[in-house]
């Protein structure tokens, strides 16, 4: 078993290296898939729905793990001094404060538009309300989360770690969108 795991994390090493986006692509979609798989257990969804399971892998590997790449080179040349003792604070910071922020708008927004197939005022709607408590919920949940990543982390192994993290993230998310409830005015829409 020891020969396997080790196998596979030079395969994904390498993949790494030859192939970065692409490598942190399928892993995020794979985690967003099994995350999602997860997510409709807790919800005791009863059979799987493996169009939604599909649509979240979907984003994990176009959107997601992308995304995530280009982000943690952008903040390591926005803070190239590595001397300067408040560097992982400030990444930290501008992380929570940019980035997190919209991460968590696209993501609402994909689940209710793309997956749950509601119509675009509906889609709205279901941001005002779910937006802030799960910004606010991310910013006890994330930026420990990304202290760790920018302190202990090498650059290229970052996104695996966020896809990791994630991964518990993301099916607190599918949890919070499929309970939550819609508004009288999405009702009617």
């Amino acid at each position: 078993m020891a020969d396997l795991l080790t196998l596979a994390w030079k395969r994904y090493l390498y993949g790494l290296h030859y192939h970065p986006i692409k490598t942190k692509a399928v892993t995020a979609g794979t985690l967003a898939a099994l995350a999602d798989l997860v997510s409709q257990r807790i919800a005791g969804a009863g059979s799987i729905k493996w169009r939604r399971t599909a649509l979240l892998a979907l984003y994990g590997l176009l959107y997601s793990g992308p995304c995530s790449h280009f982000w943690q080179y952008y903040l390591e040349k926005l803070f190239p001094d590595k001397q300067d003792p408040l560097r992982i604070v400030k990444k930290v910071v501008v992380d929570q404060l940019v980035y997190a922020p919209f991460q968590n708008v696209v993501v609402l927004a994909y689940l209710a538009k793309v997956v749950e197939g509601l119509p675009l005022a509906a889609t709205i709607a279901k941001l005002k309300v779910q937006w802030p408590t799960v910004q606010a919920m991310g910013w006890r949940f994330w930026p420990l989360a990304q202290y760790i990543n920018q302190k202990y982390f090498p650059l290229q192994l970052r996104v695996m770690w966020l896809n990791i993290v994630a991964f518990l993230w993301g099916i607190f998310i599918m949890v919070s969108s499929r309970s939550s409830p819609l508004p009288a005015v999405i009702k009617k829409v």
